[in-house]
């Protein structure tokens, strides 16, 4: 109950420092999101980024209202806007790897782990999550199993399949299936 009422304070303050500083529209837009006016701050981001449409905060807050109100492509143009505008976020490269791979864009979706990869290269999930969509994409391209079977198929299967065709990539190899790939 506490945040609710701390988030309606910031409201507060903001609706009167927005006649000042509109560029703080996303700021409010944010707080509306809080406290599930979500039209109302739609209406708040639309004016805003009309007038500031270089606003990457802006465009990232209009990303996270369309994804909690189930627009997955609005909220992807939203972040990859923000994107256009500096390549960098590492935000918006995560939610729109997110976003394309729940649409089985997984070659989209990959350029963007790529991204966040280059981003933040010691995050082993960023690793673990582009090397399997880049095994996915490969299994998918060849037609060993179709888009909902390779969700279902383990990794480990997965990379077995390509093993066995000599089209896993070079830099996933392990070397226990190197071993195992001599004996095939």
């Amino acid at each position: 109950m506490e945040i609710i009422n701390d988030i309606q304070v910031r409201l507060k303050i903001l609706r009167k420092q927005i006649k000042h500083q509109p560029a703080l529209f996303a700021h409010l837009a944010d707080c509306y999101i809080l406290t599930g006016k979500h039209h109302q701050a739609e209406k708040t981001l639309i004016a805003g980024l009309k007038q500031f449409p270089d606003s990457i905060t802006g465009w990232l807050v209009y990303g996270n209202l369309h994804l909690e109100n189930g627009q997955s492509k609005r909220a992807l143009f939203a972040f990859e806007r923000a994107l256009i505008i500096n390549n960098d976020i590492a935000y918006a490269h995560q939610k729109c790897a997110e976003i394309l791979e729940a649409e089985w864009e997984f070659g989209r979706s990959i350029s963007h782990l790529r991204d966040l990869k280059r981003l933040n290269p010691l995050s082993g999930y960023t690793q673990k999550t582009l090397e399997l969509l880049i095994i996915r994409n490969i299994v998918i391209e060849n037609n060993f199993f179709n888009k909902k079977d390779v969700l279902v198929v383990s990794p480990s299967n997965l990379r077995l399949t390509l093993l066995k065709h000599d089209l896993l990539p070079e830099q996933f190899i392990r070397v226990k299936e190197r071993d195992q790939t001599k004996k095939l």
